[in-house]
């Protein structure tokens, strides 16, 4: 069942974000970016951002010069940094598909689905429909998968090169399995409406840009709730300090951008928190980590600084836990900057006969695998929040917004079993779809 890729690596080499004061790109912009000596590469017209590349090292100076903008500078190369070992792929008789009816694999191996459910009790509650959609911003979806195409309403790409959405990585089909999974795997909603938006290459990097720029589509395209499997956008400290001048962070400032588009227009917003065993409640730690991430885009960073997604209101931030309810080894942490957790996987048993299993078991480009994370986890929560809006719809005939919603899903969140030594520093508790629903 092994899908065997070749992955590309990003090369961004003189190519620079460019956010315009306005939040739509000016009419001028092509004609001031060309004076400036650079050229066009990408653009988000809609929150006035794009992308371009020059040979001129002035070409930043020569454009503030010419134009109105909010922030230039590098772009940086943005990574998905799951930790996992493989991942684990299903083989022989495993691999192949089966009737929805089954669900084999999830009464076997979907401890992580089973514990949000109560075991499949809030099912009884809400399992969800079409007309409540989670858009998942990833690095694509395995359009043809048995498990995933009744819940699929489409898709679109916003990588450069990239002629559709199809999934060269893995990740985005792994999470779209935990949302709306209904065949041999199950997801949280099995019957939820899912979009997928291709904004990853195939090793699993992209660039601010193409994040809002996705973000956008999936807001225009009327979605209920965004899910961002990426926790490694960290550009957060307001100033950086290069060789040549200092400005605000474009990326971080494009980043921001698109979550208000998508915000106002009654998204919710579910991201990962990240997977770099970090304590995002220290300015030093996040600011040595910047350094030591974006140093090589030409960033010093010197300011106290912090994680973007949770500094971000409105926006869902969630750390993961082991099967044994315990904080991931891996899970980003700290007080104020998680609101909530999802079951994600660990590796508690090292290299023993089955470790795999503490690991999430979910769909794959071709087949099934086991992966962990706190994409794993925040996909869970995008779930949840999915199905309380298809549950108050039902209820009152009306969506919720998106702040209700959160708020529903944050209250009925369970105290950790195991209790932490540093109270709050993952949030309210571990997501429970079927207290979230009411039940019991």
């Amino acid at each position: 069942a092994a899908v065997t890729f070749a992955p590309q690596a990003l090369t961004t080499a003189r190519t620079y974000t460019v956010v315009f004061t306005p939040d739509q790109l000016p009419a001028s912009a092509e004609t001031l970016v060309r004076d400036a000596g650079g050229q066009i590469t990408y653009a988000v017209p809609a929150i006035g951002v794009l992308t371009a590349t020059s040979p001129d090292p002035d070409f930043l100076a020569r454009l503030r010069a010419r134009g109105d903008l909010a922030a230039a500078g590098p772009v940086c190369i943005l990574r998905l940094r799951d930790p996992k070992a493989g991942p684990v792929q299903l083989a022989g008789e495993l691999a192949t598909a089966a009737t929805a009816e089954a669900a084999d694999l999830y009464r076997r191996f979907q401890w992580d689905i089973r514990k949000v459910t109560g075991d499949g009790r809030s099912w009884e509650l809400e399992t969800g429909n079409h007309q409540v959609v989670v858009g998942l911003i990833d690095t694509g979806i395995d359009t043809g998968h048995p498990d995933l195409h009744r819940n699929l309403l489409g898709t679109r790409q916003f990588v450069p090169g990239a002629t559709d959405a199809r999934d060269e990585h893995g990740h985005g089909t792994h999470m779209a399995g935990a949302i709306a999974g209904n065949g041999r795997v199950l997801g949280v909603g099995p019957n939820l409406g899912l979009r997928a938006y291709r904004a990853f290459t195939a090793s699993g990097e992209t660039l601010a840009a193409w994040l809002a720029a996705a973000m956008v589509a999936a807001a225009d395209d009327g979605v209920d709730v965004i899910a961002l499997g990426l926790g490694g956008f960290d550009a957060a400290s307001r100033y950086y300090i290069s060789t040549r001048e200092t400005s605000d962070v474009a990326d971080f400032m494009a980043y921001h951008r698109a979550v208000k588009y998508a915000l106002e227009r009654n998204a919710a917003i579910v991201t990962a928190a990240g997977n770099d065993a970090l304590d995002l409640g220290s300015a030093r730690r996040v600011t040595d980590f910047l350094n030591a991430e974006y140093g090589p885009c030409g960033y010093v960073f010197r300011s106290p600084a912090r994680q973007v997604s949770g500094s971000r209101a409105g926006v869902l931030t969630v750390g993961a836990t082991a099967p044994d309810d315990r904080i991931a080894v891996y899970t980003n942490y700290g007080a104020g900057n998680i609101d909530i957790t999802g079951p994600g996987g660990d590796f508690l048993r090292g290299t023993e006969a089955g470790w795999w299993t503490d690991l999430c078991l979910s769909t794959w480009p071709g087949g099934y695998a086991w992966m962990a994370g706190t994409g794993m986890a925040a996909a869970k929560v995008a779930a949840t929040v999915a199905l309380t809006i298809t549950d108050g719809l039902r209820r009152t005939g009306r969506k919720p917004f998106p702040a209700q919603a959160t708020a529903q899903v944050l209250q009925a969140a369970a105290g950790l079993v195991q209790a932490e030594p540093l109270p709050g520093r993952l949030g309210r508790g571990a997501v429970d779809a079927l207290a979230a629903l009411g039940g019991h």
